[in-house]
This record gives structure tokens, C-alpha cells and sequence, in this order.
């Protein structure tokens, strides 16, 4: 029986007297990988803030065994500040910083071998999603967290990055939440989907909650539900 690893009763959050989650609750077994999605406004990042422990005037229970790693949205870097590659990682080392020893063969692991130099600024858009992935992952964590990671990167690298979480999720036995407006790619990596509009509409395998069904769910959010042939189609073109 797989064990828990995050266990949440009974969520609520409230800023001033307006909802933004609302009787939240489910469990996520070790090793899972979650997708998280909703329209704009459903508390997806609020959950996540939550998870992170950011937000910690909530109503309910939250319990989570182990490290988080977390990879929050794509920001824009300020490209005239020079920051190198191993600086911006061991940001996400803390008070660990003995871990700089391990950021070679993490940059490796992420497809940056022997950029540890390389200045932040002068990087696209995919080589920083991957570095922010290393930064996420330099603390050993148990939990990895991902806020929408395709922002801002091209389909190409978009695809990429999947197939990079998979083989870490794999490799580190990591559980992966992550939040996701690619429906498509969410249905076809994720283990698990959960839908969020304030509260949880579902929660289950992805085999078992169809695409379509969301459109009534959702009638408002924007849906791109990509085919399996379509998803396919679109690989063998990246590869």
C-alpha cells in the first residue's frame, strides 16, 4: 500500500471575506505525479503557495513528509545583473552550502553540462527553465512543486522538459505536483489530475477523468485538448 506522502483536511482560505479555496481535501501517495488544472482565479498557486508553506493563515490541516523543491512560474530575469549559472542553483541550496559540490553533475542531470559559468542573463528561455529545475532540485527534495514550468518556453522545449521531469521523477523517486494550463501534455504525463475552481471537482487517475468532460465542467476555461495521435504527431517533430 503506497504510503502518503501529503495529506490535506478540510482546506479553507479566505482573504477578508472572499473564498479562495474552499473544503479542500486529498491525499497524494509517494511517487505520484500530479497535475493541477483550472482556470484563472481557481487558487491553483494559492494551493501551491499553501503547500510551500508561503501561506500560513489557513483554516484546516496540512501535513507533508519530507522536502519540498519548488519551481515557481517563469519570471524574467534581469539580464544586465551578473549572475552565473552555480550562483543562481545554489540559491536553492539555503543553509546547505556544502551542496555546491553537487552542482556539476546536477547541472548534467538537467541537460546544462559545463555551463556552471555561464551568466544567467545570456541564457533562452528553456536553459533557464532547466536551471531553475536544478535550483528546485539541489536541496534533495521529496516533493518537487511546478507552477506552470511551460511559460515563456517554446514547444520544443516545452516537450523536452516533460521528458526531463519523467526521467528524474524516475531516477530520484520524486512525487511531482505541478500546475499546468497544457491540458494536452497534463493528460498525457500525469499520473493523477486534480480540478480546481476554489474547490476540488475531481481528483483521480488520468485514465479515468475524461478531457471532455471538463468542457462542461469548465464551460469558461479556455480547453486545448490534444488527441494521443496529435501529442505524438508533435514528438517525432521535436525529436
Amino acid at each position: 500500500m503506497s504510503k502518503f506522502i501529503i495529506t490535506v483536511e478540510n482546506l479553507n482560505y479566505k482573504i477578508n471575506d472572499t473564498e479562495i479555496l474552499k473544503n479542500i481535501n486529498f491525499k497524494i501517495p509517494e511517487g505520484d505525479f500530479v497535475g493541477i488544472i483550472g482556470p484563472n482565479g481557481a487558487g491553483k498557486s494559492t494551493l501551491v503557495k499553501i503547500l510551500i508553506g508561503k501561506i500560513t493563515d489557513f483554516e484546516g490541516k496540512v501535513s507533508i513528509k519530507g522536502k519540498i523543491g519548488y519551481l515557481p512560474q517563469f519570471q524574467t530575469i534581469n539580464r544586465e545583473v551578473p549572475i552565473k549559472a552555480h550562483e543562481f542553483v545554489l540559491m536553492g541550496a539555503y543553509k546547505n552550502k556544502q551542496n555546491i559540490g553537487k552542482i556539476p553533475e546536477l547541472l548534467k542531470e538537467v541537460g546544462l553540462a559545463g555551463k556552471e559559468n555561464r551568466l544567467v542573463g545570456n541564457m533562452s528561455g528553456g536553459e533557464l527553465q532547466r536551471l531553475s529545475l536544478a535550483r528546485a532540485l539541489i536541496s534533495e527534495p521529496d516533493v518537487l512543486i511546478l507552477d506552470e514550468p511551460e511559460a515563456g518556453v517554446d514547444q520544443m522545449g516545452k516537450a523536452k522538459f516533460y521528458e526531463l521531469l519523467e526521467k528524474i521523477k524516475s531516477e530520484k523517486k520524486l512525487t511531482i505536483i505541478m500546475i499546468s494550463h497544457d491540458i494536452g501534455m497534463v493528460f498525457e504525463k500525469c499520473k493523477t489530475i486534480m480540478c480546481l475552481n476554489k474547490t476540488l471537482h475531481c481528483h483521480g487517475p488520468s485514465e479515468k477523468i475524461r478531457p471532455e468532460e471538463l468542457k462542461v465542467l469548465f464551460p469558461d476555461f479556455d480547453l486545448w485538448i490534444r488527441s494521443r495521435d496529435h501529442y505524438e504527431k508533435e514528438h517525432k517533430n521535436v525529436e
